[in-house]
């Protein structure tokens, strides 16, 4: 390993990070705008698309919690847990980004 290949991995690595939280600040910018009715530039290469996910349940922390309280509950108040926590199913806003069909065959025109 060299010096060069340290410091390009170091680079690329920041370079992603600070990409990841600039998408993350023009996704929520996009939701509030797209949830408050704004329309989407259809004149350009790309459109955004607003959908809503289902957040599935988190199996991992179902599985840490579930460590942490089996000494102090019943398996009958574990399964109870359990059931909660796989009901508590949150709608997760959602931005897609979509190819403008339009865009081409207004291009051509």
């Amino acid at each position: 390993m060299t010096q060069e290949q340290v410091t390009r991995f170091a680079q690329i690595s920041a370079m992603l990070r600070d990409l990841g939280k600039e998408r993350d600040r023009l996704r929520d910018e996009a939701v509030k705008m797209l949830e408050n009715g704004s329309e989407c530039p259809s004149d350009g290469p790309f459109v955004l698309e607003l959908s809503y996910q289902d957040r599935s349940p988190q199996w991992k922390e179902i599985y840490l919690s579930l460590l942490g309280i089996l000494s102090d509950r019943t398996r009958s108040k574990v399964e109870k847990y359990v059931a909660l926590r796989l009901a508590d199913k949150t709608e997760v806003p959602q931005v897609n980004v979509k190819v403008n069909a339009n865009y081409r065959q207004e291009k051509a025109a």
